[in-house]
Order: structure tokens, then C-alpha cells, then sequence
């Protein structure tokens, strides 16, 4: 399956220095701005938290898409659509489409790939949204790591549970542009989490892009190969022992979801301490959320070099926020 993420497309975390989310909104709307509007403001969470002081509101709790409306109003000076029920969301992201839609975690679990970034959120909480030229539905969750290999591609099945569960909106204009590059990624629910478990697929075992005997082989192994193991999923039953559990890990080779069957992998070995770092972890985060308050405060600097006296004020107060926050954490 090919996936394309609009050119202008880049992934915005709402991650902040410790560990918490609160602008989902604020970020996965300046994504969607971005790539259907300007791409040209820069796609940083410094821009979201300015972009949210714009709106006139406070620094943390819920927004909705009127906020992020007036927000985009009063620092951008253009309107874009009004908000539709993000029930109806399927019907009306048309191929080359892109959204901001409103939803909750409730509907996945803590199993499923799509709460990988938060495992114990259940709440309401907005995503970006986009449908590629060809049809296929492309996810973008603001808790992501800022390095997270995101967007991903999602069924129908997944948004429709995801908007059915909270009472909602969206936000739907057309992306100004694709690439010609496509990208892979697979998603399947888990039925068993095995973080940091790693094991060996055996020889002469076939290595496939989703849990189906039919799916695209990308390997037949000829000796062992290590993996670091994601878990296990249901697929098709094997006929040699009746069983339909897959196992499944990432390829940062094939940059893909990889799986192969039951049987073929061996030596499976818990991890040796209890601390496994597989992206989500704290130290993970700090060191992405360092990284992206390094980006942030370059930006934040150029822009009070072309700002205006009243932007140089909001500007001052987001940094004053964020020196204080700083101060606490130590």
C-alpha cells in the first residue's frame, strides 16, 4: 500500500518538557494550516503556543475548533472553513483533502497502534487528517515524537470509531500539494504488547507486509535475523499448525511494519531490565522535547527580530513561560 503526505506536510509535537500534552489543537491545526494554506509559518510548537495566545486563550485546558478559528484569524489575518460534525468527516475529506478533526482515544484501547504515543490517554483529543489523491486515509497525532516516523495510514473503520466516540468537529480544505515519492506503512491491532522482547525469525521463513498469506513477501530469510519485537496480531491461520498469531516489529531497512508467522520465529527473550526505550519512554521525550526547545527558541528569536511591539509582547510572554516551566522542572 503507498501512502503520500502533502509536500508541505511537517509533524508538529505537542510534547511538553514534562511529559504532558495540552495543545493538541493548537499544533495539528497549524499542520493543517500549513499544508492547505501557508506553508511558509513555521511548523514549530512555539508557533502553536503562539498561535493559541493569539485566540485569546489561556496557556492550558481544552480549545476547540472556534478557538483555533479565531486564533488563525487574529495572528494570520484569514478565515478559513467553518467546522462540520467530525461524524460526517469520511464524506466530506475528498482525495487531495486535508482536516482537522476532533475525536476521542477511547476508541482504540491501549493495545492498538494508534495509542503507541500515549497508552493510558482515553480522552478527547484532535488529530491531522488527510486523504492522499488515490484514496487512502492518512493519520497525524500531535503526541508523536517530534522525530516520529508520522503520518501513518489508518482504515475508515479506525476514524469512524475514533469520531463516533466523542461528540466532535472537523475542519476540511483541499491540500495545495503531493509529492510523487510514495512512502509504506502498515497498521494492525495488537493483541500482545512485547515491548523490548527481541527474538530471531528462523531460516527459509517468508517475511510479509501484514499478517495475510496474501500480502506482498518482502523476504525469504536464508539465515536467522534478530528483531526487536512490537507483539503479536491476528492474521490467517496457518495451515502447518492451525493458529493465526502473527508476530510484528518495525524495519528501519524496509521502513516498514514487517510480520511473519507464528512458527518462524525462535529464541524469544524478554528484555533484561525493566526499562525499555522503544520511543516513548521519558528519556526518549526529554531528549526530543530538548531538541525541539532548541529548534523553537531560534525561531522565536528571528520572529522577534521581524515582529511588531505587540507580537514582540506575546513573544516574550510564551519565552517567560517557558524559562519558568524550565525552573520548576530543575
Amino acid at each position: 500500500m503507498s501512502t503520500q503526505d502533502p509536500t508541505t506536510h511537517v509533524h508538529i509535537s505537542e510534547r511538553e518538557p514534562d511529559g504532558t500534552f495540552e495543545d493538541c489543537t493548537w499544533d495539528a491545526g497549524l499542520e493543517f494550516y500549513r499544508d492547505a494554506f501557508d506553508p511558509r509559518k513555521p511548523a514549530t510548537h512555539a508557533e502553536a503556543q503562539l498561535l493559541r495566545r493569539a485566540s485569546g486563550e489561556p496557556a492550558t485546558g481544552g480549545s476547540n475548533l472556534t478557538d483555533l478559528r479565531r486564533g488563525i484569524k487574529a495572528r494570520y489575518g484569514a478565515t478559513i472553513p467553518a467546522a462540520i460534525n467530525a461524524r460526517n468527516i469520511l464524506i466530506a475529506l475528498h482525495p487531495g483533502d486535508c482536516a482537522i478533526v476532533q475525536g476521542s482515544m477511547s476508541a482504540f484501547g491501549p493495545l492498538h497502534p494508534l495509542s503507541k504515543w500515549d497508552r493510558s490517554f482515553d480522552g478527547g483529543h484532535t488529530v491531522y487528517l488527510a486523504r492522499t489523491p488515490d484514496g487512502k486515509l492518512l493519520w497525524c497525532d500531535p503526541e508523536a515524537l517530534t522525530t516520529a516516523d508520522v503520518p501513518v495510514l489508518v482504515s475508515s473503520a479506525d476514524v469512524q470509531k475514533y469520531v463516533s466516540a466523542f461528540a466532535g468537529e472537523a475542519i476540511v480544505a483541499p491540500a495545495l500539494q503531493w509529492p510523487a515519492t510514495p512512502k509504506e506503512e502498515a497498521v494492525e491491532p495488537i493483541t500482545q504488547y512485547l515491548p523490548g522482547y527481541t527474538a530471531n525469525i528462523k531460516p527459509s521463513s517468508n517475511v510479509r507486509t501484514a499478517p495475510h498469506i496474501a500480502a506482498t513477501k518482502l523476504r525469504t530469510t536464508t539465515v536467522k535475523e534478530p528483531v526487536l519485537l512490537i507483539g503479536t496480531v491476528k492474521g490467517d491461520v496457518d495451515p502447518g499448525n492451525g493458529k493465526d498469531v502473527w508476530y510484528m516489529w518495525w524495519s528501519p531497512t524496509s521502513k516498514l511494519y514487517e510480520f511473519t508467522a507464528l512458527d518462524n520465529i525462535v529464541d524469544l527473550k524478554a528484555p533484561a531490565t525493566g526499562v525499555v526505550d522503544d520511543g516513548y519512554t521519558k528519556a526518549t521525550q526529554d531528549a526530543a522535547v530538548a531538541a525541539q526547545a532548541q529548534a523553537d527558541a531560534i525561531i522565536l528569536a528571528d520572529q522577534v527580530t521581524k515582529a511588531t511591539t505587540d507580537e514582540k509582547e506575546r513573544i516574550a510572554l510564551v519565552m517567560a513561560e517557558a524559562s519558568a516551566e524550565a525552573i520548576r522542572e530543575s
